[in-house]
């Protein structure tokens, strides 16, 4: 290898889901296989007694190492954290001493829904390296809409489960309306999108190309945050 620090980029996933939207989440994680510079961090929309079991099926039914988030916590390659219930997971930074983690935080807030689509994934594409996907599934309401938006400012990649198999089409519908969605798909086809977005984005680079987009971005997920937490 060259002097130049070069390295697989990481692609971060954060899956945003609601009402109709669990079994969407479940059919991602078990047809995305492993071994492609994945991590993956999914705000399913689930009351707090709820979400460690269905991080358990998750990680049943996937070849990923998949639980629900602690308090603090951090998410690696061929992992996958679930948002507890109630709080809302934050990314607050990549691990300084370990290549490829991402650490998070749990906290409240005053918005509904809680866990939010939008905190997660505007945290996300204010702090990660490498690319970002943001995937919007089934649901009720307006959650994600900022989410999508705060992924594409930051140069990141963003899909909508589209009407036909959305057993509700609320979450998807608003974030396409939005002008923020670059891909409409079937739920089927996700996880091969996202594997394929990975295996482009993540082709060997020189380390810190991506300085200037997290420059340019810093501070954008504290507005997003703030305008969720106001909205």
């Amino acid at each position: 290898m060259s002097q130049s620090r070069e390295t697989r980029k990481t692609t971060t996933v954060v899956v945003g889901s609601s009402a109709g939207g669990s079994d969407a989440v479940e059919r991602l994680l078990a047809d995305l296989p492993t071994g492609a510079g994945i991590r993956l961090l999914v705000v399913q929309h689930m009351l707090a007694s709820f979400t460690r079991r269905f991080a358990e099926r998750l990680d049943a039914a996937s070849d990923y190492d998949v639980r629900e988030a602690r308090v603090t916590d951090s998410v690696g390659v061929d992992e996958a954290v679930v948002a507890r219930g109630d709080t809302n997971m934050r990314a607050v930074g990549e691990d300084e001493t370990d290549a490829g983690v991402l650490n998070l935080e749990l906290g409240g807030g005053s918005q509904s829904p809680r866990p939010s689509v939008d905190v997660t994934m505007s945290t996300v594409a204010d702090v990660a390296e490498g690319s970002v996907v943001g995937v919007v599934l089934s649901g009720m309401g307006s959650d994600g809409v900022r989410g999508v938006r705060a992924v594409k400012r930051a140069g990141g990649v963003t899909v909508a489960q589209d009407e036909e198999t959305c057993g509700v089409f609320g979450m998807p519908r608003r974030a396409i309306e939005s002008g923020n969605v670059d891909h409409v798909l079937p739920r089927d086809a996700i996880p091969g999108f996202v594997r394929k977005t990975a295996e482009e984005e993540g082709e060997v680079e020189d380390g810190g190309a991506d300085c200037v987009t997290k420059q340019e971005n810093s501070g954008k997920a504290d507005e997003i945050t703030k305008e969720t937490t106001d909205g």
